[in-house]
């Protein structure tokens, strides 16, 4: 069958549901006429994950010919010998109780490589060296029959499905465009061509000059890493009614926020409505529906490094209740009953969030804390107590408990966890800190 489902046990007292992830995406296929060809999928997810394969929107059965093997984390399909009926799109659906995500890629069929060209470079790749915020543009030339295709890689990971960078094809030559040049583009970016004859790579480095906010490097305005004031929280909504997630933010200078669903980015389109203003970012969605189930991803960036917050989308049951939510590191929705004892025990309303930065700046971690009586606060680094000093502040603002480091360095990396404690008991909450050079 094309569909197969893996049961799997669950903890006891575990009620939380993640939506299907994709470690790794379906790859176009150039395959050759009376060879085989292989699609593979990898994912994750709460247990059962159903496994849908399709080629051009129709279902796929496993037969002898087009074999499906699929396990808990992965699914491939394997066809034994190719004809010019086998080329399309194809695409596999994960569905779970919390979501579902699709990917998908094409397969060419072309006549045997005895027939063809292996990919060449007519002109290769250059070193890019970009102004902060201006465009750029990677362009090179490939020859091959039949007409290769075309992947691009950053840092060896597949170019995310973003809006900001366009792929195109002018004139024989293949570029990659970027409008808005960002600090965290930096990097080197290949160019894969294959065809049935072979395959072709060309690599290149793209460097970013950033902006000075003074006459000088160490005059101006201070670089801050973006940290989220207030996170998205999970969203319970009937269907066919509107949503919508929010969160405050700050950084200097101003972040770029971009949202996600399932590690993909949303667009302005399908509708979702996007808007930023006064340090406060908003994803709306007009009508909820089945596929809009899934987890949802707020970004900040700047040059001083990146922030994001998790949280998940679910529709209300048809009949039942849903419990008490509240946010948890990673993107999972922790879900717990509405009785009184819960309710007192130390919970966060928010919790920490991981953080990426630039070597020199400062960060900030953030947590909102609640229970009944209001719960102590204690911060922890590696397993250490910490304590204030000049370089750590610790302070309480109403239910948000704040650890300030500044001037940050590579000793500063690592794991760092919040414990909140009162007579009802304890929560912990972790999140790493990163630096980038």
């Amino acid at each position: 069958m094309a569909s197969t489902v893996y049961p799997q046990p669950t903890k006891i007292g575990q009620s939380k549901q993640a939506p299907p992830t994709i470690s790794q995406q379906l790859k176009p296929l150039q395959g050759e006429l009376g060879k085989a060809a292989k699609f593979t999928i990898e994912f994750a997810g709460a247990a059962p994950i159903k496994v849908t394969w399709l080629k051009d929107g129709k279902e796929i059965k496993s037969t002898f010919r087009s074999q499906i093997k699929t396990s808990p984390t992965d699914s491939s399909l394997h066809i034994g010998r190719l004809d010019n009926s086998h080329a399309g799109e194809y695409t596999v659906r994960l569905e779970n109780a919390a979501g579902t995500v699709e990917s998908l890629a094409s397969l060419s069929v072309a006549l045997p490589s005895t027939q063809g060209k292996a990919p060449d470079f007519k002109a290769r790749l250059n070193d890019l060296r970009i102004q902060q915020n201006g465009p750029a543009e990677f362009s090179c030339q490939i020859d091959g029959e039949p007409k290769p295709a075309i992947q691009w890689f950053k840092d060896g990971q597949p170019l995310p499905n973003d809006d900001r960078f366009g792929v195109v094809e002018e004139g024989g030559a293949y570029k990659l465009k970027f409008a808005n040049i960002l600090s965290t583009d930096a990097g080197v970016y290949e160019i894969v061509a294959k065809n049935g004859a072979g395959e072709a790579r060309c690599k290149a480095r793209l460097n970013v000059n950033l902006q000075k906010t003074g006459k000088g490097a160490e005059e101006g305005p201070r670089y801050e890493a973006p940290r989220f004031t207030s996170q998205i929280q999970p969203i319970v909504v009937d269907e066919g009614k509107g949503a919508q997630f929010s969160a405050k933010f700050s950084g200097f200078p101003e972040p770029t926020i971009r949202w996600y669903r399932n590690n993909e980015p949303v667009k302005h389109a399908d509708g979702y409505e996007i808007s930023q203003s006064k340090g406060e970012a908003v994803l709306r969605i007009s009508a909820a529906r089945n596929e809009d189930v899934a987890e949802y991803k707020v970004e900040a960036s700047n040059p001083a490094g990146k922030a994001s917050s998790v949280a998940n989308l679910v529709l209300t049951p048809r009949s039942g209740r849903i419990a008490k939510s509240t946010i948890s590191r990673g993107g999972s929705a922790a879900y717990q009953s509405n009785d009184k004892a819960a309710a007192d025990a130390p919970h966060f309303l928010a919790k920490l969030s991981d953080i990426s930065a630039r070597q020199g700046h400062t960060v900030k971690f953030s947590a909102e804390v609640d229970g009944n009586p209001e719960p102590t606060v204690q911060w922890q680094f590696k397993g250490k107590p910490l304590s204030a000093s000049n370089n750590v502040k610790i302070s309480r603002d109403g239910k948000r408990a704040i650890l300030e480091l500044a001037r940050v360095t590579p000793d500063s990396a690592g794991e760092y966890q919040i414990i909140i404690r009162n007579d009802k008991g304890a929560a912990t909450s972790q999140a790493k800190l990163t630096l980038s050079a």
